[in-house]
């Protein structure tokens, strides 16, 4: 019995070394979103994520959140909600966006940006995946934010697709 749980164990363990055996195709997804980004590709972008509604969702930290909030409600923030109306943006502690609305902002900005990507780590099973990492955000060659980023995947049967986004949000 002893025998049939240490082989049961070492099967196991075995079993999960080499369940992610796509790790070069899921670093590529990264190495893909980094750089339709750069090249402001939309249709390379979106093709990174499945068909449909995908989670996408940014969180401030407590200081950049506290930071806003006495912005939105010092003197200037309140003129520029006077200037602008439905227009301003409120402080919120977290946002949620779309792949789409991200690309787009992009595409619009006549700058040059980037997302630097690093400390990568992947868990997957082979059908789901995780993907954990670093990130820098950068408006030009202006550091705009920073913080931890984490995706879901899943895989399509035709390869590795995201479904969702989560992110925290550092402007420091």
């Amino acid at each position: 019995m002893k025998k049939f749980i240490l082989i049961t164990f070492v099967l196991l363990l075995s079993k999960t070394a080499i369940a992610c055996n796509d790790e070069q195709n899921l670093n590529g997804i990264v190495k893909s979103f980094e750089s339709a980004i750069i090249s402001k590709d939309k249709s390379k972008f979106l093709n990174l994520f499945v068909d449909g509604t995908v989670s996408w969702v940014g969180v401030h930290t407590k200081s950049d959140y506290e930071n806003e909030l006495k912005w939105a409600n010092s003197k200037e923030g309140i003129e520029l909600k006077r200037k602008i109306g439905d227009k301003f943006r409120e402080p919120a502690k977290y946002r949620y966006s779309t792949p789409e609305i991200f690309i787009d902002s992009i595409i619009d900005n006549p700058k040059g940006q980037r997302e630097e990507i690093s400390n990568i780590k992947i868990v997957c099973d082979g059908e789901i995946a995780a993907i954990y990492f670093d990130y820098i955000f950068y408006d030009g060659d202006r550091k705009s934010n920073s913080g931890k980023e984490n995706w879901q995947l899943i895989n399509t049967g035709n390869g590795w697709k995201i479904n969702a986004v989560n992110f925290s949000i550092f402007r420091g």
